[in-house]
């Protein structure tokens, strides 16, 4: 009986000991970024402006997939400059190709300055209309975030 006993306490204790570390393996792929990462132009593309401080910990209130519209939620979060994403260093328009919605936004630039400023301005919108509302808020309204060039590209010094 005892024999039994300790065969199914060790077989619990290897079940668990194997549920916990395929959770941290879990948690080391989905590390998220803190702090300030730096966006800048991929690849071959021209800098022309400074590069951007993305505060990534300032965007936690949206569903990360919001931004990483590809991430299937449980693998690892690839930049957006990998293939097939905003991996176009050029802007196609600009070379005379033919432009579809998918190739506009293969263009890393109109994918950030579409996704970022618009989601911005739709912010700004919203606490504007808020604001002529009279209404009596509860809560500071949130920072929309930068609109223009510079806010975002600061002049380089």
């Amino acid at each position: 009986m005892k024999k039994t006993f300790f065969l199914g306490l060790s077989l619990i204790a290897v079940l668990c000991f194997a549920g916990i570390s395929a959770s941290f393996g879990n948690d080391e792929k989905l590390c998220v970024p803190m702090g300030v990462i730096l966006l800048s132009a991929p690849g071959q593309a021209e800098q022309k402006n400074a590069p951007v401080n993305f505060h990534h910990s300032k965007h936690f209130m949206y569903e990360c997939r919001k931004c990483h519209h590809k991430w299937e939620g449980n693998t690892e979060n690839l930049s957006c400059g990998t293939s097939n994403c905003h991996d176009l260093s050029s802007n196609p328009r600009a070379e005379g190709k033919k432009v579809t919605p998918d190739t506009a936004y293969r263009y890393f630039k109109n994918a950030y300055h579409n996704q970022c400023i618009g989601c911005h301005k739709a912010n700004k919108e919203k606490n504007a209309k808020l604001e002529s509302s009279k209404k009596v808020l509860k809560a500071n309204l949130q920072n929309p975030g930068p609109t223009g060039c510079v806010e975002c590209h600061p002049r380089q010094k």
